[in-house]
């Protein structure tokens, strides 16, 4: 597996917002939680892996 880069980081923290408002959008419209729920999973998973990354890429700049 390939180490993260830094040029991933835009489209990690990106994708997380995109599912994370499209899982609060799907629980508006329809109140399918468990759509919901994915959207907002995959989406938190997105933001935490963006967030690993930043630490990781801040860690080797040092």
């Amino acid at each position: 597996m390939e180490t993260p880069t830094a040029q991933q980081l835009p489209i990690n923290a990106f994708a997380g917002i995109f599912l994370a408002a499209t899982g609060v959008g799907v629980l508006i419209i329809s109140q399918d939680l468990l759509r919901s729920a994915l959207f907002l999973g995959v989406g938190l998973f997105f933001l935490m892996r963006a967030l690993a990354q930043h630490r990781h890429a801040a860690d080797g700049a040092d």
